[in-house]
C-alpha cells in the first residue's frame, strides 16, 4: 500500500513534463524581477491593484516549488498574501491561500490544508469563480482523503465531479474518478475502484494527448495496486512494471516513486525481498529529493517488514517505529495503522506478548476510525445523490432537445401533456 498521488494532478495545472518545469520556474523567476525593475523605473510608490501581477507572479512560483522546496514556496505565498491583501484583490489573496493549502497537504500538515483550502473556497464561492471552486473542492476530498475521513472525502469529490462535467473539462473529470477510484480502494472497496478507473482510462483513450497519457500512467499505476491488494502478484507486476517504463518520459519523482513502491510491496508479496529491497530504496530516494514526508515513512515501514519475513527481526522493529515515528509527525492515519500491525506480528514473533498486545491494541483502533459501517453509508448517501442528479440533468436535457425539435410548441412555459407531442 503507499500514498496516493496526492500532489499529482496540484501541479499539473502548471506542468506536464519535466523539462517544462525548470525553464517555466526561470521565466516566472525572470518575470518577476522584470516586473520589480519597471516599477522601480518608473517611479510608481506605495502599492495599487495594478501590483496584482506581482501577486499571480509570486502565487505561479510557490506552487512551483511547493514539491521541491517547501520553504521557498511558503516565502513566495506569504508575500504574495501580504501584497494580495494590501491591495485588496481578493482573487490572489484566494490563490494565495490555496498555494499554502498545497504547502501544508504535502508536509502533511492536514488540518492546516483543510482550514486554508476553505478559506480560498469561501473567497471564490463570494467571486463565483466556478472553476477555482471545483479544484478547491477537488482538493479538498483528497486532503480529507488523506486523513481517513471518507465520507467528506466522497462528498467534496462528487461535488467536483459534478461541476467539471457541467463545464465539459474533460482532463479534470479523469481527475475526478481517479481521486474517487483511491476513495473507493482506501475503504477495500476494489470493484467499485476498479470500474470508476475503467471509466477514467475510456475517456483517456478517447483523448488521445500528453496530457491524458500522463494520466494513464497514473490510472494504470493505481489498478495495478488494486490488483495487489486483491493478491493478484504477478498480474500487479504485469500491469506496474509497463507503467513504470511509461512514466519515465515525464520523469516525474513523485509518479515514479509510487509505481516503484507498488513493484516493490508486489515482490515482497511474492518473497523476492531482494528485489522489492531495491524498488523500496529508489523510491525513497526520489521521495527524500521532493520531501514527502508520508511517503519516506510508509517506504521505510515496508523494509522494515520485508527485513521481518527475511529474519531480521530486532532491525525490522527499529526501522518499523522509525516509520511510525515519521507517520505520526504527518498525520497519516493509514501508515500508522500499518506500521502498528507489522509491529503487533514482530513482537509476537519474539513473544514479547505484551507489546504485541500493545501495538494490536494501536492497530485496532485506528483500522476502527478508518473503516466503520456508519462511514460507508454516508459514502454510499453522496454516490447515490450524484447518480440521482445526473440522471435527473440528462432526462432534463432530453426532454429539452424533443421540445426543440417537436412540430407543437406550448403558448407558455407549462409543460405539455407528454401525448400531445408530435415528434
Amino acid at each position: 500500500m503507499f500514498k496516493k498521488l496526492a500532489a499529482f494532478f496540484l501541479l499539473f495545472t502548471f506542468t506536464i513534463a519535466s523539462g517544462q518545469t525548470a525553464s517555466a520556474t526561470d521565466s516566472l523567476k525572470n518575470a518577476l524581477e522584470n516586473y520589480n525593475r519597471q516599477k522601480t523605473k518608473s517611479g510608481r510608490k506605495g502599492f495599487s491593484i495594478a501590483d496584482s501581477t506581482k501577486v499571480n507572479l509570486l502565487n505561479s512560483l510557490s506552487f512551483r516549488y511547493f514539491m521541491s522546496d517547501s520553504k521557498q514556496a511558503i516565502a513566495y505565498s506569504n508575500e504574495s498574501l501580504a501584497l494580495a491583501k494590501k491591495i485588496n484583490y481578493k482573487d490572489g489573496i484566494a490563490y494565495a491561500y490555496i498555494a499554502q493549502a498545497q504547502i501544508n497537504d504535502f508536509k502533511g500538515n492536514y488540518q492546516q490544508a483543510v482550514d486554508y483550502t476553505k478559506m480560498s473556497i469561501a473567497i471564490h464561492v463570494e467571486n463565483k469563480n466556478k472553476k477555482a471552486l471545483a479544484d478547491e473542492y477537488s482538493q479538498l476530498g483528497i486532503i480529507y482523503s488523506e486523513m481517513g475521513n471518507y465520507p467528506e472525502a466522497m462528498k467534496f469529490s462528487l461535488i467536483a465531479l459534478k461541476m467539471y462535467e457541467k463545464e465539459k473539462n474533460t482532463l479534470f473529470i479523469i481527475k475526478a474518478y481517479s481521486n474517487i477510484a483511491i476513495i473507493y480502494k482506501q475503504q477495500k472497496k476494489y470493484k467499485e475502484a476498479l470500474a470508476t478507473n475503467a471509466t477514467a482510462m475510456k475517456i483517456i483513450q478517447k483523448v488521445k494527448n500528453t496530457e491524458s497519457n500522463y494520466f494513464g500512467c497514473y490510472i494504470q499505476n493505481e489498478i495495478g495496486e488494486i490488483n495487489l491488494r486483491q493478491g493478484k502478484y504477478d498480474n500487479a507486476l504485469k500491469i506496474l512494471l509497463p507503467a513504470l517504463k511509461a512514466s519515465g518520459k515525464f520523469t516525474d519523482d513523485y509518479l515514479n516513486a509510487n509505481i516503484c513502491i507498488a513493484i516493490a510491496n508486489s515482490y515482497s508479496a511474492l518473497k523476492n525481498y531482494h528485489q522489492a529491497a531495491g524498488f523500496y530504496f529508489k523510491a525513497m530516494a526520489a521521495l527524500r529529493k521532493i520531501g514527502d514526508v508520508a511517503g519516506e515513512a510508509n517506504c521505510i515501514i515496508n523494509i522494515g517488514f520485508s527485513n521481518f519475513k527475511q529474519g531480521f527481526t530486532a532491525k525490522a522493529i527499529e526501522e518499523t517505529k522509525k516509520g511510525l515515528q515519521l507517520a505520526q509527525s504527518t498525520g497519516y492515519l493509514e501508515w500508522q495503522r500499518n506500521a502498528y500491525e507489522n509491529l503487533a506480528e514482530m513482537y509476537g514473533s519474539t513473544k514479547n506478548y505484551k507489546l504485541a498486545y500493545e501495538n494490536h491494541i494501536q492497530f485496532k483502533k485506528l483500522n476502527d476510525s478508518l473503516f466503520n459501517k456508519e462511514k460507508d453509508k454516508k459514502i454510499t448517501e453522496f454516490r447515490l445523490s450524484y447518480e440521482f442528479d445526473k440522471n435527473r440533468n440528462t432526462s432534463n436535457q432530453s426532454r429539452k432537445k424533443r421540445m426543440r425539435n417537436c412540430k407543437w410548441k406550448p403558448k407558455n412555459s407549462a409543460i405539455p401533456n407528454m401525448h400531445s407531442w408530435q415528434d
